[in-house]
């Protein structure tokens, strides 16, 4: 039996977004509490997790009390997905959540490199815009991804082992 790659990572990011929400819910009950990624002053995790940008990506209004949920419960729920449609041979949606987990990780590795390019990218123009209405297309992406895992569940197509879509028995 060969091991699944995405199974591995998605695994591994499943246990990150576990420690991830034990840190934050540890740090608002115990304000003493030293999380094992708090390195110094400056380089600390539990700073990050307790701020107003960790919740609903920093960009959902708290107005929307169902979408203004912690960022790792929606990790938790993406990885989920992620192994359950390598567990399905839809490469077409597996590759799309791992192209947008790679657009993710640049947009948070971005200001590492550069904080010159992170505030002249947040400064343009058309960007400026898309906040504005960042809400409604959060929104509208979720719908979406409901739509199309919902319509490939009639099908039987998130079924391990079920071939209905033409594809063949590979292992990822």
């Amino acid at each position: 039996m060969k091991i699944n790659p995405v199974m591995v990572l998605s695994s591994l990011g499943c246990l990150l977004c576990i420690y991830t929400l034990y840190v934050e819910y540890s740090v608002e009950t115990d304000s003493n509490y030293r999380a094992l990624c708090d390195v110094s002053e400056h380089i600390s995790c539990s700073k990050v997790l307790t701020s107003p940008f960790a919740k609903g990506f920093g960009l959902v209004q708290s107005n929307f009390r169902l979408l203004h949920q912690r960022n790792p419960i929606y990790g938790l729920g993406f990885y989920i997905i992620l192994m359950l449609l390598a567990r399905t041979m839809l490469w077409h949606l597996t590759a799309g959540f791992l192209y947008a987990e790679m657009f993710t990780v640049f947009v948070v590795m971005l200001p590492l490199f550069s904080s010159r390019t992170w505030s002249k990218f947040f400064k343009i123009g058309w960007v400026q815009k898309v906040a504005e209405f960042s809400n409604y297309y959060f929104n509208f992406f979720l719908v979406l991804l409901g739509m199309v895992l919902v319509g490939e569940l009639p099908s039987g197509c998130l079924r391990p082992g079920n071939n209905s879509a033409g594809l063949s028995n590979l292992d990822l």
